[in-house]
């Protein structure tokens, strides 16, 4: 039955890098702290999870890893509720480790 099969799929079709991202993004983000929230209780920015592993956005990389979100990413770190997940979201960004992550990502979920 046509049901059952993959053609019968519908949707937004994603694959390639953009799987790897969005799997990164729902299964790996959390220990830097996305989901979190800052000591007033709003949630932490998601492009802050985001834009580390969005490997095939240059812009998305280039607002990353500019100095002035270092500034943001250290302000969320002394005003998050979790710090320790912050302070390894800042050593994404002071190591340059985005790709890394989406590439370990890749490996573990293939």
């Amino acid at each position: 039955m046509r049901n059952d099969s993959l053609l019968a799929h519908t949707g937004q079709r994603i694959g390639g890098n953009d799987l790897d991202i969005n799997l990164t993004f729902k299964q790996l983000m959390h220990p830097f702290g996305l989901g979190s929230k800052v000591s007033s209780g709003i949630d932490m920015p998601l492009t802050q999870f985001w834009n580390p592993i969005s490997i095939n956005d240059i812009q998305a990389q280039k607002a990353f890893y500019s100095r002035q979100n270092l500034t943001t990413l250290k302000s969320l770190h002394r005003d998050a509720q979790e710090p320790e997940k912050l302070a390894r979201l800042l050593k994404v960004h002071q190591e340059t480790l985005g790709y890394s992550l989406a590439r370990w990502a890749k490996i573990c979920f293939a």
